[in-house]
């Protein structure tokens, strides 16, 4: 259990005559003044600048303790819940003290990414780019990935892209990454096979080939790189017999 306290907040709440904007969770009602709605959800700011006629904010998550009841009266709730709200609201004090008693660690790492999923999930409305919420987690990862090869496994595409491309890995050769790809690319999705998903999974697929660095790879490696281009990755009758050359080059 955590106590989120916050005296500015708190001199703001006893404003009784201006309880003129709601949060509601799972039907209950919570009134608070509009500007403790700003000081405690910089996402309320947001959504306020963009519609200052905003009365209420809808927001997806289980809370059977009445745990949102207690953090607006400045008792102790659920540290789950705190970070979770904490991600909702847009609310870095929340995040940070979740933080602060919960450090990134190997066993804790892919609960925190599974958080994120979840409220991301449930309140779709937050944002459309799903890494900026873990960033923090995928960086951790990246910086030991020797150790963390069950956790890869359970990433998704868009992650192990952000992952190669945008993070400072610690790897002990380029053919980590090769085989890492070359293994989720050999993986079935079963997700239905609409245009949008097709489009979706092309241009994943490229760009997770584009993770591994040839001029890093063994020569013996070439091989089960070149192997996973296919002719639509590069367009082209050129192409089509480089590649053929290549792999006779190494038979």
């Amino acid at each position: 259990m955590l106590k989120y306290r916050n005296e500015s907040l708190e001199n703001l709440k006893n404003d009784k005559r201006n309880y003129k904007f709601a949060f509601v969770i799972n039907s209950n009602i919570y009134k608070v003044p509009l500007s403790y709605a700003f000081g405690i959800s910089r996402k309320i700011c947001q959504l306020y600048l963009q519609d200052p006629s905003i009365k209420e904010y809808y927001i997806n998550i289980e809370d059977n303790n009445k745990d949102f009841e207690k953090l607006i009266n400045g008792e102790s709730v659920e540290i789950e819940f705190l970070y979770k709200i904490g991600i909702i609201l847009d609310n870095e004090e929340m995040i940070n003290l979740y933080k602060k008693y919960n450090p990134l660690s190997k066993e804790n790492v892919m609960k925190r990414i599974k958080i994120t999923k979840e409220i991301m999930k449930r309140n779709s409305y937050i944002s459309n780019n799903l890494i900026n919420y873990h960033k923090e987690e995928l960086d951790y990862i990246g910086e030991n990935l020797g150790k963390m090869k069950e956790e890869m496994n359970q990433l998704i595409n868009e992650e192990i892209i952000y992952l190669f491309k945008k993070t400072n890995i610690t790897i002990e050769n380029e053919e980590m990454i090769l085989n890492i790809i070359k293994n989720r690319l050999e993986t079935k999705n079963d997700q239905k096979d609409i245009r949008e998903n097709r489009l979706r999974k092309k241009k994943e697929r490229k760009e997770l080939i584009e993770c591994v660095n040839i001029q890093y790879l063994r020569t013996k490696s070439l091989k089960e790189y070149i192997n996973l281009i296919e002719e639509e990755d590069i367009k082209g009758e050129i192409w089509n017999e480089l590649k053929k050359n290549f792999n006779n080059s190494f038979r």
